[in-house]
């Protein structure tokens, strides 16, 4: 038998003998592929009612890696994403895959909550409105 197969990570050796009887060993190690190691950068929706969100992969060695996101696309980059959770598998020449789950998430639109003061009984400019619950770092604009 001149293959063997179905070998794990480690460390082996090989004898061959000849019709006389003379041998040579060789050893051999059987190592795992390296790790697939990617980065992911991830923009978030800054208001709601928009799909604006956008993920990209950075992978070093691109050549020897494919990439498929949860959605069926091949590419580094997905934009104009909805909030919601999204996956990307990662798979190298060896069919060794590695997958990442990412979310995109979503920021609301401030929330508002006055106190409205009706104006005056014969036309007078006397009504208001405050603000109740303004975060001190929103800016507001009365018009």
């Amino acid at each position: 038998m001149s293959e063997i197969i179905n070998l794990c990570q480690g460390h082996y050796s090989l004898t061959v003998y000849d019709e006389r009887a003379c041998s040579n060993t060789q050893n051999f190690e059987i190592s795992s592929p390296p790790p697939i190691v990617f980065d992911i950068q991830k923009s978030d929706i800054m208001c709601n009612d928009s799909c604006l969100g956008k993920i990209t992969l950075s992978i070093p060695n691109r050549d020897i890696y494919g990439v498929e996101w949860n959605n069926g696309d091949t590419s580094l980059e997905l934009k104009n994403l909805c909030s919601g959770a999204y996956f990307v598998l990662v798979k190298d020449t060896f069919g060794c895959l590695s997958r990442k789950d990412i979310t995109i998430n979503q920021s609301y639109k401030p929330t508002i909550q006055l106190d409205v003061m009706p104006a005056g009984c014969k036309g007078e400019c006397i009504g208001s409105a405050k603000l109740v619950n303004n975060n001190q770092k929103n800016k507001i604009l009365w018009s």
